[in-house]
This record gives structure tokens, C-alpha cells and sequence, in this order.
């Protein structure tokens, strides 16, 4: 896992170099390891931070191919590895380290561009191609990893983050400042997270969308998938649910084997829910030597500590409870917004997340597994119940309106449209494209790699292996919907009805029939233990936000009374007014 910055265009070397320096220094926690500049040749600044998992001493970046034209960084994990290795090993690629980026080159050498389409994990990886002088970025299929990239004049430059990529930018050309969009801060103002395919909310930045690579040549530039939403692997018929149960259970246990391979210790976040202790409990069952850390709040009664510890102690785990303060964690806000300045969630878990991978580091642990991607793989949000019953008879764009309200509380959209997922034939599987395609790498993934990234942790998502989400993709819809309840939409208990079943002969029928919790942060509290904060930030000359705010949030916002009791919709909206504005102040101070 590290943090990738590059640059290729007609730059002065020096220049070129000294910017590339710049973006490096700047994402140095994603990669506290190691610190790697590269100046390959005229037009090809690569940069890079390491954090060590596999071969902590051989494996050295770039890598490169066997006739060294081919020159590659990466970000991430490639859990196919093993057998692309055994693959170039038969076809003469002499590979000098254990390291799986070490592949990426050599299959780009054996096979071009489609060679790369065959790497399975969570990547964001950029490769040069000295010969034909192109620089190629990829991203995985869900978007588990970040990668950003922006035109500089004919030149094109990218970074894992966005702060590295405009730090690289404005050391190019000062002149260059970061404007936030008008149409984002709007949408921003009214979601968690900004539901976008390939913009951001900053103007000329863009996003390598999941599943696509990017190719820049001469100045102009290329986007193509190099994956679908439906598998193409042959799947056996699946004859009743029991059938598909034994089966899920099976290839979930590869896929937390896959996820445990590290040459440094693993760690697990364990929230007392179903997801993250079905994980806990295949690693141990297959010999993984695991902590586990629970975050509860102080003063705080939602959290699922308790339930969570007792299960660490039935599987024999030491667990570790990082207990957070609401009020602290208002009064230091300032010390949370560089976790936020990407403005692509807004999402209060990305503090807690944060707050308790430091615990996992100081613990001596470089890798945690997440339990991140089983709702919307499994089915697990209640409006999945969409695709059910009469429900499955509304229009596609009604459904998706439902959708929005659900994941916002907001029933108006705004200027900043929702992207459509690409019409399929059942309605389960189209609302699952959205939660692929807009909510998990806008929203929960980024909670996850930058809360975790930001202490050199690397965060590792099971539930969004590729091999699983090839054969979920495949069982019949019947097995995968959750259970409408009188025709109404099912409550959280009937949800995940296949992962349930898989689940319950390691957790039993009392975690499999709980509601979820998760690392919530009490954003009531927060919220309001942060009111005068957010009226000066709001009422401030620079505000970004007021102008768009309804009238009964400035209702709020200017009454002097306190706030003890708000709908959650409102409370919702006054704390993405305090990362936004919090945010927009921290980007004016860069400039």
C-alpha cells in the first residue's frame, strides 16, 4: 500500500522534478516506508511512498520489465499475484522479488494493455511505456483506491491525492489555483458524498472512474473499461438456495484467505455486526494470528462495543476499545478537516475510522481488514427491497429517485446529476450498479482509504474481492433479495438473506438476526457541541455554503438558542455545512 504522484508532458526536467518532489512529500503517511522520486527520462517524472506489506526488503519501485522500457508504481494490493507470477515465470519473465507489483510491468511487456486488464485486487497503478511514450493509469474494478490525475497544458499529472496532485500543479504553474465547483458545493450541501463517475469537486481534476484505464500519449488522452459490472466467467447452475449458500461460504473463505497474506501483522475492525465478525471469524478459523479494535463514544449508548468484545473473547482475540470523545473530537475539529479535503464524502465515519487505525499503528499493525462492501454486495440496505414484490414494477427513474432520498434524506436531487447505472434486466442488480457505481467509490471506500491511509494503514475490504463479487453477480436474484415484510420493505433483519445463512453456523442465530451499527459517529452531539463554530463559519464573508442553505437551517443558524434536539435531516445538513466550510478555509490557506 502507498501513495503514487507522477507527471508526463514537456517539462523542464528540473521543474518537472521539483514539482514531482513537492506531491511526494505531501502524501508521505500513506507511505511512511519509503520516499521514491524517479526521473525516468525527458517527459516521465514517476513518484512514490511505500508502506512494506509483501517482501519488505526486495521490493523496490519502480519496477520494471525484463528489457527495462516498461516502468510501473502502484498503489494497493494485486491478490492475484501469485498465479500472474507462475504465469510469467512459464513465459521466461524473470521476476527479482516476492513483491506483486512487480508483475504489472512484466505483464504489460508480455501483453500490452490487455495485459493489465487481468490483475484482480485494489490498485491504482501508473506505468510508463519509455518506448512508445505513453503513460497508462488503471484503476480497480469497485474504485477501492483513489487515483486523480489533471491536464497541465499538454502534460498530464496525477496523484492518489487530490491535495498532492494540486501541491505538483501550482509548482508548475503558480498561477494555478484550486476552485471548487459551484455545482459540487451545492450537491455537497445537500449529500454526504458527491455522486460523480469521473469529475470531483474541483474544477480540471478528474477521477480515473473504477474499472478503467487511462491512457495519456502526446498530449491527448484515452479512457477505456478494462472490467464489466456482469461477469463473463461461467458460473454453474445453481439449483436452490442451500446450493448457493454452501457456495458463498466456500469462496468468502478464499477471499479472507487472500486478504490475510502479509509479510507484517493483520489487524481487524470489529463493530459487533454480522459483517465484520463473520470476517474475524473465518481468519481465525484459518489459523490467522488477529487483534481486534472496536471504537465505542463516550457518553454514548449506539455503539456495539460490548457486543463486539464478547465476540472477540468467544474466538479467543485480544480486542482493543478506542473509546472517542464526542466533545473532543468537536472542540479539535481543525485536527480532522485534512481527512475531508478531497470533498468526495463528508462522511463523520471517517473520523472514527482515522482515530482508530492510529490505534491499530501504534499497536505495531500496518494492515486491518474492513468489513466494507457486504451491504451492497449482499444485498444489505433496506431499500434493496426496491427490486422486490410491487416494487419491482416502477419506472427505473422513480426507483432511483428512491434510492437518492434514501442514501441523502433529501428528496430534491440538484444540479450535480446522479449518474444512471447502465439498465440490466432485474432491478436488484441495477440498484446494486448504483451502489458500485456512485456510492461505494465516492462515498464508503473513500471513508476508508483515507481514514486508514492517513496513519500508514493499509485497509483491506473481503467482502469486495473480485472472485465474490463474480459469483454473487451470478446467483439468482431470488436467493440474493431481502425479505419484504407484509409487501412493505423488509427491516434491517431481512436483509442479506444469502450472507445470513452463510454466516450462522460461525456466529449463530443472535449476531445474524441483529441490526447493524457500525463505527457511527454520534453526529448529533457533535453538531451540537460545534453550534457557535458553524454560525461564524456559515455567516462569515467567505462562506460557501449560506447562500444555498434552505431558510430553516438559517432559521437555526441565527438564533442564539441552543441546539438540543434537531430532525436528523437537519442535523445531517449542519455537519456537512462544517466540513465545508471547514474544508473551503483550509484550501484558501494553501493558496
Amino acid at each position: 500500500m502507498c501513495g503514487i504522484v507522477g507527471l508526463a508532458g514537456d517539462f523542464p526536467p528540473d521543474l518537472a522534478s521539483a514539482a514531482v518532489s513537492v506531491g511526494v512529500r505531501s502524501i508521505l503517511h500513506r507511505g511512511p516506508d519509503e520516499q521514491i522520486q524517479v526521473f525516468l527520462e525527458p517527459g516521465c517524472h514517476l513518484g512514490m511512498t511505500r508502506l512494506a506489506i509483501r517482501d519488505l526488503h526486495r521490493g523496490l519501485y519502480p519496477t520494471t520489465d525484463c528489457a527495462e522500457t516498461a516502468f510501473a508504481v502502484f498503489n494497493g494490493e494485486i491478490y492475484n499475484a501469485d498465479a500472474l507470477s507462475n504465469f510469467l515465470a512459464s513465459s521466461r519473465h524473470s521476476l527479482k522479488s516476492a513483491t506483486d507489483g512487480e508483475v504489472i510491468p512484466h505483464l504489460y511487456e508480455a501483453s500490452g494493455l490487455a495485459g493489465l486488464s487481468q490483475i484482480k485486487g485494489m490498485f491504482a497503478l501508473a506505468l510508463w511505456d519509455s518506448v512508445h511514450r505513453i503513460l497508462v493509469l488503471q484503476r480497480d474494478q469497485v474504485g477501492i483506491k483513489p487515483l486523480y490525475y489533471a491536464h497541465v497544458g499538454t502534460g498530464l499529472a496525477f496523484a492518489s491525492e487530490i491535495t498532492a496532485l494540486e501541491r505538483v500543479r501550482s509548482a508548475l504553474d503558480p498561477t494555478l489555483t484550486t476552485s471548487l465547483r459551484q455545482e459540487a458545493v451545492e450537491g455537497l450541501t445537500h449529500a454526504m458524498f458527491l455522486p460523480a463517475w469521473q469529475e470531483t469537486a474541483f474544477d480540471g481534476v478528474h477521477q480515473v472512474p473504477p474499472g478503467h484505464q487511462l491512457v495519456w500519449s502526446g498530449g491527448g488522452t484515452s479512457l477505456k473499461p478494462t472490467s464489466s459490472a456482469e461477469s463473463t466467467e461461467p458460473v454453474a447452475e445453481i439449483k436452490n438456495f442451500e446450493e448457493a449458500v454452501i457456495e458463498t461460504r466456500r469462496i468468502l473463505k478464499e477471499s479472507v484467505a487472500r486478504h490475510l497474506v502479509s509479510d507484517v501483522p493483520v489487524s481487524i475492525a470489529l463493530s459487533g455486526g454480522i459483517d465484520s465478525s463473520l470476517l474475524a471469524a473465518l481468519a481465525v478459523k484459518q489459523g490467522a494470528n488477529l487483534d481486534a479494535f472496536t471504537v465505542t463514544f463516550k457518553g454514548d449508548s449506539r455503539s456495539e462495543g460490548s457486543q463486539a468484545s464478547a465476540f472477540a473473547a468467544s474466538l479467543g482475540i485480544p480486542m482493543h476499545d478506542v473509546e472517542l470523545d464526542p466533545r473532543l473530537i468537536a472542540e479539535n475539529f481543525e485536527e480532522h478537516v485534512h481527512l475531508y479535503m478531497d470533498l468526495s464524502t463528508l462522511d463523520g465515519g471517517t473520523i472514527s475510522t482515522s482515530l482508530m487505525a492510529a490505534t491499530m499503528r501504534e499497536r505495531g499493525f500496518r494492515v486491518g481488514l474492513f468489513g466494507e462492501g457486504a451491504d451492497e454486495t449482499f444485498s444489505g440496505y433496506t431499500w434493496f427491497g426496491l427490486a422486490s414484490g410491487a416494487y419491482r414494477f416502477l419506472p427505473g427513474r422513480l426507483r432511483q429517485r428512491a434510492w437518492w432520498f434514501a442514501n441523502t434524506r433529501e428528496f430534491r436531487t440538484h444540479r450535480e446529476e446522479i449518474p444512471t447505472a447502465t439498465p440490466m434486466s432485474q432491478p436488484l442488480d441495477s440498484l446494486m450498479a448504483q451502489e458500485f457505481g456512485v456510492q461505494l467509490p465516492n462515498h464508503l471506500l473513500v471513508k476508508i482509504d483515507r481514514g486508514t491511509m492517513a496513519h500508514g494503514l493499509e485497509g483491506r475490504v473481503p467482502y469486495l474481492d473480485d472472485y465474490l463479487l463474480d459469483w454473487v453477480r451470478n446467483i439468482p436474484v431470488q436467493f440474493r433479495a431481502p425479505e419484504l415484510r407484509f409487501g412493505l420493505l423488509p427491516d434491517a433483519s431481512r436483509t442479506k438473506p444469502l450472507l445470513r445463512a452463510a454466516a450462522e453456523p460461525y456466529l449463530g442465530t443472535l449476531l445474524t438476526s441483529t441490526p447493524k451499527k457500525g463505527f457511527m459517529l454520534p453526529l448529533d452531539t457533535i453538531v451540537n457541541f460545534s453550534q457557535e463554530r458553524i454560525s461564524d463559519l456559515v455567516n462569515s464573508d467567505t462562506s460557501v455554503t449560506r447562500a444555498l442553505l434552505p431558510p430553516a437551517a438559517l432559521k437555526r443558524l441565527r438564533s442564539t438558542q441552543r441546539w438540543t434536539s434537531m430532525p436528523v435531516h437537519m442535523t445531517w445538513m449542519m455537519w456537512r455545512v462544517l466540513v465545508l466550510e471547514s474544508v473551503s478555509s483550509r484550501w484558501r490557506s494553501v493558496h
